[in-house]
């Protein structure tokens, strides 16, 4: 794993436009261990390629039971062990921890308080291993954005980060979690919803088609946002009516919401929003980053400031 740090000033903003002092031969901040302007690093500004999540060709024309890609007729042979969030992050958050992960709010669990499971218990079959192992790339990235979200020891640390992601791989990553909530039957709702998962859903996670207008990642837009989160994960669904329609998760403390089905008017959740923000700037004591997503689709774009307590 590549970090890059960057002496004051590293950033600035004038209006609504934010520039970063690097130099084009300075590791591009998308990890890949190239220098930017062999990387993502255009006239324009950064520009980050998605991640493939198609299977190879040929398409094998199954169709596996039990595989919630099944309507696209390109199964493997078996259902594989698909874990509800991606086992690298759950593996940063037991963090040599021997016990587990503490995990609380399944719907076969009446224990409140939660209980410890090892990363490898937190798995369904609902995937067969041709597309599971197409979506590998989209761990990746989940595993990348943990990190770069972990505010742990931030303050005080004089560090100065730059991270750079394809907006819409982080929001593959989300439906990729909800399909998998969904169709193992451990989302927990407090009105019955119906929990089938589209097909348009599954073609937009295994890059057939691409996000309507309005579908995709939404923040909040309260500005200073203070950052008070747990080092971990936390899920909960969005249901429309009686649909579900998107979900919720907490990373690190930051609060991600990705919805299927558009908002009206920026609002959600009784919350103003915004529709795929261009940056997450984090200050504290001593303490500076930037989270950059590209997007290659409609955006609102702009700044959303955090604030490390």
């Amino acid at each position: 794993m590549y970090h890059y740090f960057y002496k004051l000033p590293f950033r600035s903003q004038y209006g609504g436009e934010v520039s970063f002092s690097m130099s084009p031969d300075d590791p591009c901040p998308c990890e890949s261990g190239l220098p930017a302007m062999e990387c993502c690093l255009t006239p324009n500004g950064f520009k980050c390629k998605p991640v493939l999540t198609d299977p190879p060709c040929p398409k094998t024309g199954l169709s596996r039971k039990g595989c919630y890609a099944a309507s696209l007729c390109d199964c493997g042979s078996c259902l594989s062990r698909e874990h509800f969030v991606s086992h690298s992050i759950l593996r940063k958050i037991e963090d040599g921890n021997q016990c587990g992960v503490k995990i609380s709010g399944f719907p076969w669990m009446d224990d409140e308080c939660g209980r410890i499971f090892p990363p490898q218990a937190l798995v369904s079959r609902v995937l067969c291993d041709r597309h599971n192992s197409a979506l590998s790339g989209l761990d990746a990235v989940a595993e990348r954005l943990f990190s770069a979200l972990d505010e742990k020891n931030a303050a005080g640390s004089e560090q100065n980060l730059l991270y750079l992601f394809n907006g819409h791989d982080i929001e593959r990553w989300l439906l990729k979690v909800l399909c998998g909530f969904a169709s193992s039957g451990n989302l927990t709702f407090t009105r019955p919803i119906t929990s089938d998962i589209p097909a348009g859903w599954i073609e937009v996670l295994f890059g057939i088609k691409n996000f309507e207008p309005g579908q995709g990642l939404y923040v909040c837009r309260t500005r200073g946002t203070k950052f008070e989160g747990p080092r971990g994960v936390a899920v909960s669904p969005v249901g429309r009516r009686s649909s579900l329609v998107g979900v919720i998760l907490l990373v690190c403390g930051y609060e991600l919401i990705l919805v299927m089905s558009p908002p009206a008017e920026r609002q959600l959740l009784n919350r103003q929003v915004v529709y795929r923000p261009m940056e997450f700037h984090v200050t504290g004591p001593a303490y500076e980053k930037s989270v950059v997503l590209c997007w290659e689709q409609l955006a609102d774009l702009g700044t959303i400031h955090f604030e490390i307590c």
